[in-house]
């Protein structure tokens, strides 16, 4: 008897009252549990989950099962016509503003062309330091100035301008250049360097006085001598000024050293022929 009362638990009086008359349904308020200790494992039909306990082939839970997931796809919205229309016109305008860049690449890549080729046939000097700062104001987009070296005179003198304007500038303008400078600038082109004479003090002034620019670029032009490349030391020959310092000149560095390298090799070669 003892081991049938086991084998039969019986449900407490709160479970039973909970039933409902009309459904014949019994709805547990919580799981059932025997009146007297059971021992689960001796027990086949009475099996604790970690969700529920299955009671003679009914599981009572024990804490509520998770929710259902959220269906993502479902909610998931769909780009408006007009948020397509958006970024149709963004790629429309990257489109376009690339196609700009590589145009104005090829055209100053046509230019220094042209000018190389056609540097290649003057015999002037004067006309080439001319030439020279034209295509370098147009590259720059800034006025620009040739000033001639003379090394009899340890100077610079003014040579050549483009975008200036008549009457701005005084006859004769020019900077002196002292010895250390010249040795500087022969320095750094032997390394491989390209120095640069924005923070030289006479020019600078110069600029400062005369036309009240203040930030400018300035970069030597420079040849070999009569030795040629053989003789190790590059020779200064002049120094070209781009007034208008910004992201124009700082883009065109690369076209303006190949450009003076080019320049200095024909200017050079039209002032030893004279």
């Amino acid at each position: 008897r003892r081991r049938d009362a086991r084998l039969t638990p019986t449900v407490t009086p709160s479970v039973a009252e909970s039933a409902s008359p009309s459904s014949g349904a019994v709805i547990f308020a919580r799981p059932a549990v025997p009146t007297e200790e059971v021992d689960s494992s001796t027990r086949l039909d009475v099996i604790a989950g970690p969700v529920g306990t299955l009671v003679g082939g009914r599981i009572i839970p024990t804490r509520p099962f998770p929710p259902e997931l959220p269906n993502f796809a479902r909610h998931a919205t769909l780009p408006s016509a007009r948020e397509k229309d958006d970024q149709l016109k963004s790629m429309r305008e990257e489109l376009d503003s690339y196609q700009r860049v590589l145009k104005r690449s090829q055209e100053e890549s046509n230019l220094i062309a042209e000018f190389e080729a056609e540097a290649a046939r003057l015999r002037d000097p004067k006309v080439v330091a001319v030439r020279m700062v034209s295509v370098a104001a147009k590259l720059c987009s800034s006025p620009a100035l040739f000033f001639n070296y003379q090394d009899r005179h340890r100077g610079c003198l003014l040579a050549a301008e483009s975008g200036i304007g008549p009457g701005r500038l005084a006859p004769g303008l020019g900077f002196p250049v002292n010895e250390p400078l010249v040795q500087w600038i022969a320095k750094e082109s032997a390394e491989g360097r390209s120095p640069s004479l924005a923070e030289y003090a006479p020019l600078a002034k110069l600029l400062l006085d005369q036309l009240g620019v203040a930030h400018f670029e300035a970069w030597p032009l420079l040849g070999n001598g009569p030795l040629g490349r053989l003789s190790g030391r590059p020779r200064l020959l002049g120094v070209l000024v781009i007034l208008q310092s910004g992201s124009d000149s700082f883009a065109q560095k690369d076209s303006l050293k190949r450009m003076l390298r080019s320049t200095g090799l024909v200017y050079e070669n039209t002032i030893l022929a004279r």
